[in-house]
């Protein structure tokens, strides 16, 4: 608030108090680090001491003022690139980010078609099996059918050919009886 005060008294032409008031503002600022207030105080200092006819005086402030101001540039010029390259990383990380999380949903859509995959590999699979158990389940039941028709006839050609000796034996025994008589 001294600043403010003595700025005043020096627009209204009271040098004295201005001087004042501006010392106890640059004494506070300095103490408490407060360089844009500093530069400030510097240069209504400068213009203080011009119109005082104090020269070198002036000259003195007008070359803290320039050097509190080059500061100040410096610092809010490296602040400025120190958040661009922050704004840049972050853009970049964010970009990683991102590209990160499209890698992560490729590989699930990935393994969704892997599992899809097996599932249809272990479908076809089982399909194949009940397909050739079910033929192999019919070809068994045709040769089982097949050997049951072959025992019978085999059984019938046994009766037959039991029938036909035994028909032979009457006609042998007959054909004698007959010569016989």
């Amino acid at each position: 608030h001294y600043y403010g005060i003595g700025l005043a008294y020096f627009k209204k032409q009271n040098i004295s108090l201005a001087e004042d008031y501006l010392e106890r503002a640059k004494i506070i600022a300095e103490t408490y680090g407060l360089q844009r207030v500093r530069r400030d105080i510097c240069y209504t200092l400068k213009e203080l001491e011009a119109s005082k006819g104090n020269f070198r005086k002036a000259l003195n402030y007008a070359d803290t003022y320039l050097t509190v101001r080059d500061s100040l540039f410096n610092k809010e010029k490296s602040n400025l690139i120190a958040n661009m390259e922050a704004r840049r990383a972050f853009a970049e990380q964010e970009e990683q980010l991102i590209i990160a999380q499209k890698n992560l949903d490729l590989l699930r859509q990935q393994e969704k078609v892997s599992r899809l995959t097996k599932l249809l590999l272990v479908l076809g699979l089982l399909t194949a099996i009940a397909i050739a158990f079910a033929l192999l389940s019919r070809k068994n039941a045709v040769i089982n059918r097949k050997r049951a028709d072959l025992k019978l006839a085999n059984r019938e050609k046994d009766n037959l050919e039991n029938a036909l000796l035994s028909k032979e034996q009457e006609l042998t025994s007959y054909t004698l009886n007959f010569v016989h008589k």
